[in-house]
Parts: structure tokens; C-alpha cells; sequence
């Protein structure tokens, strides 16, 4: 490992088998900005399949430490977990494309890597939350577009696919421009696609298309992912009915094996607001996240 990366071997989760962790993993640097990873491990040989995790907060901010408790979850049940940081967007610095190129690059890193961090390069998925999902919905239907890409970085693993296997996406963003329409009536003081896009619809009507998984979700692109999409149906953050349930839509449409998992009364942010298995929303999804893992993404304990 490099002597910036501190490594944790091994860590007694409770409840469960020993994990390794290896913190600030650095998987890029662009811009003179390091972008760092939690790599989080089962215990044992491997390989083992891997989830990329995506943080939220509107594309502006969050960190790969909101993760912690997930990737320890994952982990403890077979399942290896990169908690992965990208760059943020502020007032006059959109980063659309920055962000994006930022994520893709992880799971090039992963797939680079794989041999050597004992992570199986045939089963790479990933994990977000609202601005985190939407970056991992863009990657799952167009991880591999040039246009999304940036050769200046001299990434070493930028020739490896950056497609994942398995999405899943909770209370997302996938239709931008819907997003920017629901925000001037429910957050008129934080326009986040403003910022993240660097304009408005009227200004910028092509990119916030260019920007929208539900763009992309064509029969072609939307082949070899699987997709487990949850959302809570009492979310005033992001309304559920034009995004989450307008995505499973148009991937159904297009073919794509996907589950839908509406949380019956939960917030926009259930998922991180207690552990995995604490509060009313989170045991129940971290139960169908496992079962949607092993029965059909043949991801369980007996794949490894």
C-alpha cells in the first residue's frame, strides 16, 4: 500500500466476521485534487464482489465517511464496499463532467486494481443516495461514453470499462430538468442543478439532458445492469412519482431487469439517518438490498 494510505487489519464489526479497511485509498488525481476511497473488505481470500458507494447532498457537498456504517455492513455479509470521494460543485464552479469523470475513474480503479485488492473485476456495482444515485445512474447507463470522459488526467486505468453490474439507487435524481421545475417551488434559496449544470434550462437546455440518466435509459445502454431503485413516498426533497418511479419506467421500457422498493412514509433521507439496522426504514431495506444481491444479482456468500 502507499505509505499515504492507512491501512486497518483487521476491524471486529459487531455481530459479525472481521473485516479490513483500508482508508484514503488515492484512485486519482485530477486537477491537483487527490481523490481518496475507503476500501472496506471481507475477511479472506476473495475476490469478492464490489459495491462503489456514492455519497449525496446535492452534488455539493458530503463525504465518503457517510458511508461507514453501510460498507461495515456489506462487508460483514461477503460483500466488498469503496466508499469513494468526488469533486464538488459551488457557486460559479459547476461539475457536471468533473464530478462524473470522478466517479467513473473509481470503478476503473477497481477494475485496474482488482487483483491486487481482492476485488472481483466481473461483479462491480455501486450505491447511491439523491445526488450520489444520479452520478451512479450515469455511470450505469453511460459509464463508457468518450463524451464523459477526460484524457488530459492521464488516468492509468482509463482504457477499463467504468460499467457497473448492479445499480442501486435510492431517492435519486434522474430527470434533471423535472428536478430544476420541482426546486423553484419547494427550494427556491438552493437551485443545486444550477449550480451542479452551471445554468438554467433556458440556457443550458441540451446539457441538462446530456445530464439526466432517463436520458440515456435506451435498450443498448441499459443491457447487463441490474437495478434495485428505492425512494421514500413521503420525500419533499425529490419527488419520487417524476423520478424514481419515471426511471424504473423508462428501464423497464428499455428491457433492464429492475426492482422498484418504495419505502411507505419514509423522508428523502431515511437511508442515512440511522444505522443499517436501526430505525423503521433501514432493516428493511438492508434485507432486500441482501436479497436483492444474492437472488438476483448472484452475489450471496456462496458466490465467493
Amino acid at each position: 500500500m502507499s505509505e499515504n494510505n492507512e491501512a486497518i487489519h483487521p476491524v471486529p464489526p459487531a455481530g459479525g466476521e472481521d473485516i479490513e479497511i483500508t482508508r484514503d485509498l488515492i484512485f486519482a488525481v485530477h486537477d491537483g485534487v487527490e481523490l481518496k476511497g475507503d476500501l472496506y473488505t471481507p475477511a479472506g481470500p476473495g475476490p469478492f464482489p464490489t459495491l462503489a458507494l456514492f455519497y449525496g447532498g446535492g452534488w455539493q457537498r458530503g463525504s465518503k465517511e457517510q458511508w461507514a456504517r453501510w460498507a461495515t455492513f456489506l462487508a460483514q455479509h461477503g460483500i466488498a464496499a469503496f466508499a469513494l470521494s468526488y469533486r464538488l460543485s459551488a457557486p460559479g464552479k459547476p461539475t457536471f463532467y468533473e464530478s462524473l469523470h470522478d466517479v467513473r475513474c473509481g470503478v476503473q480503479y477497481l477494475r485496474g486494481r482488482a487483483a491486487e485488492i481482492k476485488v472481483d473485476p466481473e461483479r462491480i456495482g455501486g450505491m447511491g443516495t439523491s445526488a450520489g444515485a444520479h452520478l451512479l445512474a450515469m455511470l450505469a447507463l453511460a459509464g463508457d461514453n468518450e463524451a464523459f470522459a477526460d484524457s488530459t488526467d492521464n488516468d492509468p486505468y482509463s482504457q477499463l470499462s467504468a460499467k457497473v453490474n448492479v445499480a442501486i439507487c435510492v431517492a435519486g435524481i434522474y430527470d434533471v430538468i423535472k428536478h430544476w421545475e420541482h426546486d423553484q417551488l419547494t427550494r427556491p434559496n438552493d437551485h443545486i442543478t444550477e449550480k451542479f449544470l452551471g445554468g438554467t434550462p433556458m440556457n443550458l437546455r441540451e446539457l441538462f439532458y446530456l445530464a439526466s440518466p432517463i436520458y440515456h435509459a435506451s435498450t443498448q445502454n441499459a443491457r447487463g445492469t441490474k437495478w434495485l431503485v428505492s425512494y421514500g413516498t413521503q420525500d419533499d426533497v425529490v419527488d419520487h412519482r417524476e423520478q424514481s418511479e419515471a426511471l424504473v419506467h423508462h428501464l423497464k421500457r428499455a428491457g433492464a431487469l429492475v426492482r422498484p422498493l418504495a419505502m411507505e412514509g419514509a423522508n428523502h433521507f431515511w437511508l442515512g439517518d440511522t444505522g443499517p439496522e436501526e430505525g423503521r426504514f433501514n432493516p428493511i431495506f438492508g434485507a432486500e438490498l441482501l436479497l436483492f444481491l444474492q437472488n438476483w444479482s448472484g452475489w450471496g456468500p456462496s458466490a465467493h
